[in-house]
């Protein structure tokens, strides 16, 4: 079973990833319950809002570019070598979690370490 699409979809995940960090990294997105890093903290205070999605929204910037690269990457490499038609099922979900959860869980993780020490 081929599912190098799956891998293609985590690109453009990643670029809307990355799109949706560039208003926060510039302060463009003001306090609200519906967008951004939206914490008790954050949302009580103002200036604790634009510094914290500030940061969340850089390094969602980052996030986006890691994930989409190493996506389109294995997506390449797979219609090249056809890697996946050789997995399981099992170890094409377990690849795919592992270049989707991760990135994902690094950028909340270090989001909230930040805001920590605001």
């Amino acid at each position: 079973m081929n599912l190098s699409w799956l891998f293609l979809l985590n690109v453009g995940t990643g670029v809307l990833i990355l799109l949706l960090g560039i208003p926060l990294a510039k302060g463009k997105v003001k306090p609200n319950r519906l967008y951004g890093f939206r914490t008790k903290k954050t949302l009580s205070d103002e200036s604790v809002w634009y510094i914290a999605n500030r940061y969340a929204g850089k390094l969602m910037m980052k996030t986006g570019l890691v994930l989409g690269l190493v996506s389109l990457g294995l997506y390449l490499y797979n219609i090249r070598t056809g890697f996946l038609n050789n997995m399981t099922e099992n170890g094409i979900t377990i690849l795919w979690l592992v270049i989707f959860c991760l990135p994902i869980l690094y950028l909340v993780i270090a989001s909230l370490k930040a805001l920590k020490k605001l």
